[in-house]
C-alpha cells in the first residue's frame, strides 16, 4: 500500500513559500512630550511554518515592540505585517502574552501561589510568605 499526500503536490508547495509571519518594511514611532521617537525603523524579516526565531538585541533596541506589533498590541507607523496571510489589524485572539515584568496584584492568591525560577531572585513579597512544608 503506498501512502499520499490529501493535498496535491502544488498547493504543498505554495504553503511552503508563504511564510507564517512576514514583517516588511515596519517602522514604529511612539509620541512623546518630546516629540515623536522612533521605536523601530525598517524592520522586515519573515518566519517560516514551524520554524523557531529568536530576536535579540540591547535592552532598548525594539524587540518587544515588534512582538507586541506581530500580536496586535501595538500599530505600525509604516509596512505591514501579515500572521498565515492576513493583516494584522487589531489584537489576535489565538496569541498569548508573557510579560517580561510580573504584573500580579501582590494580594492576589495567584501572586502568593505563583512559581519560582531557578536562578531567578525571588520578589520581596515571596521571601515574606512562609514556606509550605510537605
Amino acid at each position: 500500500m503506498k501512502l499520499a499526500l490529501a493535498s496535491s503536490p502544488a498547493s504543498v508547495e505554495s504553503a511552503r513559500k508563504q511564510p507564517a509571519i512576514q514583517v516588511s518594511n515596519l517602522s514604529i514611532v511612539f509620541d512623546t512630550k518630546r516629540g515623536q521617537i522612533i521605536a523601530v525603523d525598517r524592520v522586515s524579516f519573515d518566519v517560516a511554518p514551524g520554524e523557531f526565531v529568536c530576536i535579540a538585541g540591547p535592552s532598548g533596541c525594539g524587540k518587544s515592540t515588534v512582538l507586541n506589533t506581530i500580536a496586535g498590541l501595538e500599530v505600525p507607523f509604516e509596512g505591514e505585517i501579515l500572521v498565515e496571510g492576513a493583516p494584522v489589524y487589531s489584537p489576535r485572539p489565538d496569541v498569548g502574552m508573557v510579560f517580561q515584568q510580573p504584573h500580579l496584584s501582590p494580594g492576589s492568591p495567584s501572586a502568593a501561589t505563583s512559581p519560582t525560577v531557578p536562578g531567578c531572585s525571588e520578589s520581596p513579597r515571596r521571601k515574606r510568605m512562609p514556606s509550605p512544608t510537605i
